[in-house]
């Protein structure tokens, strides 16, 4: 959905509007898709008003999303509920010095900017920004995730296999060697 920049006035505009910001999504992760799976459904409750050359936008963007978790890669469904406010501009302001002037400083405390391009607000492009950086780094099914074997790919959750105890790194073999030597000789280890 596009806002056209020019013909929203100073008074606010109330938005709710539904969005599919799939693409949006899949574009921005990048190289790493695995772990969102998609979205159930996206909605941006809110308004937006002109301040100077800027377009106010403030609200809730909310989703039910469906992640992989990152240990056993089970589905996951997190609802999002993210507050939004941004000054959404067609030039970024220009700081040298860093300080914002005194009557921008409330804003600024608050508001990020967000760049305009042609005169039009892309609001699923800004939802879809907006979800990604609000996903959690590593997603869990549960705290207590076992994940899945390495070797086997068995998830560890539902049973256990032999694999780690069966394998064993040649480089940290004379280690396995001494803990088991000092495993089994218990009475010698704390003699002294």
């Amino acid at each position: 959905m596009f806002l056209e920049m020019n013909e929203i006035g100073e008074s606010q505009q109330s938005l709710d509007t539904p969005l599919d910001i799939s693409e949006a999504l899949r574009a921005g992760a990048g190289s790493d898709p695995v772990l969102l799976d998609g979205v159930r459904e996206a909605r941006f409750r809110g308004t937006a008003h002109k301040d100077g050359d800027a377009v106010l936008l403030q609200g809730r963007l909310t989703a039910g999303l469906e992640l992989r978790c990152a240990r056993c890669l089970r589905p996951v469904p997190r609802p999002l509920d993210v507050r939004v406010f941004l000054m959404c501009v067609e030039t970024l302001p220009e700081s040298t010095s860093g300080e914002v002037p005194a009557d921008e400083q409330a804003l600024a405390r608050d508001a990020s900017y967000y760049r305009v391009r042609d005169g039009r607000l892309d609001l699923t492009e800004v939802a879809g920004e907006q979800v990604l950086l609000h996903l959690p780094i590593k997603p869990l099914c549960r705290e207590d995730c076992a994940g899945l074997c390495s070797l086997c790919g068995t998830d560890l959750n539902e049973t256990r296999c032999d694999c780690r105890d069966a394998t064993v790194d040649p480089r940290l073999a004379p280690l396995k060697a001494l803990r088991e030597r000092w495993g089994t000789d218990k009475t010698s280890a704390g003699g002294d």
